[in-house]
C-alpha cells in the first residue's frame, strides 16, 4: 500500500467561535451575564462570554471552557439555539458562532472576570448596554428561543427558588413572552396541569418533581 495522500481544501474556510448567552433570575427580574472586553476589537465593549473553539476540541468542550475562562462559572447544561454566520460580523476575518444558552441559579452565579474580560455584569434585559459584534442580533434569538421553551415546553426550574411566590413565577414569564395575556394563560396551564403547585406555606408554590420532569422531556402533549 503506498503512502496515504494528503489533501488541501481549496474553498476559504471559517474560523469556528462559541458565544454563550447565560441568564438568571433575582428580585423579579430576568438578567443575562455580560463581559467587558479587555482587547480589541470592541475593547470595552460588553459582550457574550465566548471565542475561538481550540483544535481538536468540541464546540461544547468549547463554551464550558470560555465561560469558566472569563466569567469563572463552572456550567455543563447548555441549549445550542443558533449559529450566527452574518458577513463581516467580526473585523478579524470570517468566523462562524454556535451560539448556546444557560440558566444559572442566583445562588450560584458570583462571576468573576477572567482571561479576556476586563469585568462581568449581570444586566437586567430593560436595561442592556449596545453590544460588540453581532451580539444584539444573537440577543434577540435567544429572546426568540426563551419564548418557544414556554410555549412548547416549562421554562427551567434553576431560574427560581425551590419555592417561590405566584408573582415571581408571573414576573418571570411575562419577561420572557412579553404579553400580560399570553403570560396568564402560560401561568394558567402550569396550574391545570398541576406543574406548579400550592405549597405547605400560605401563598407560595413549587414545580412538581414528575410532572416538572415529564413536560421537560417530553412537553406538553
Amino acid at each position: 500500500m503506498g503512502p496515504t495522500k494528503s489533501f488541501a481544501y481549496m474553498h476559504p474556510r471559517p474560523a469556528l467561535t462559541v458565544d454563550a448567552v447565560l441568564f438568571s433570575f433575582t428580585g423579579n427580574e430576568l438578567k443575562v451575564l455580560l463581559i467587558e472586553r479587555a482587547e480589541e476589537p470592541y475593547k470595552n465593549r460588553w459582550a457574550f462570554p465566548g471565542g475561538f473553539v481550540e483544535e481538536n476540541e468540541t464546540v461544547e468542550q468549547a463554551v464550558e471552557r470560555e465561560v469558566h475562562e472569563e466569567t469563572s462559572l463552572s456550567i455543563t447544561q447548555f441549549n445550542q439555539f443558533y449559529f450566527a454566520s452574518g458577513p463581516g460580523r467580526d473585523p478579524r476575518g470570517w468566523t462562524v458562532s454556535c451560539c448556546y444558552l444557560a440558566f444559572v441559579n442566583w445562588d450560584h452565579a458570583g462571576a468573576i472576570a477572567g482571561d479576556d474580560a476586563r469585568s462581568v455584569s449581570w444586566y437586567s434585559l430593560i436595561n442592556m448596554p449596545s453590544l460588540a459584534f453581532d451580539h444584539e442580533h444573537i440577543f434577540m434569538k435567544s429572546r426568540e428561543f426563551l419564548k418557544k421553551i414556554v410555549r412548547f415546553s416549562v421554562i427551567h426550574s434553576v431560574l427560581l427558588p425551590e419555592v417561590f411566590l405566584f408573582e415571581q413565577i408571573h414576573a418571570l414569564y411575562f419577561q420572557i413572552s412579553g404579553s400580560r395575556e399570553e403570560t396568564e394563560i402560560l401561568i394558567q396551564r402550569l396550574i391545570d396541569k398541576r406543574i406548579i403547585v400550592p405549597h405547605t406555606y400560605r401563598d407560595l408554590y413549587t414545580f412538581h418533581p414528575e410532572r416538572y420532569s415529564k413536560v421537560r422531556r417530553y412537553g406538553f402533549i
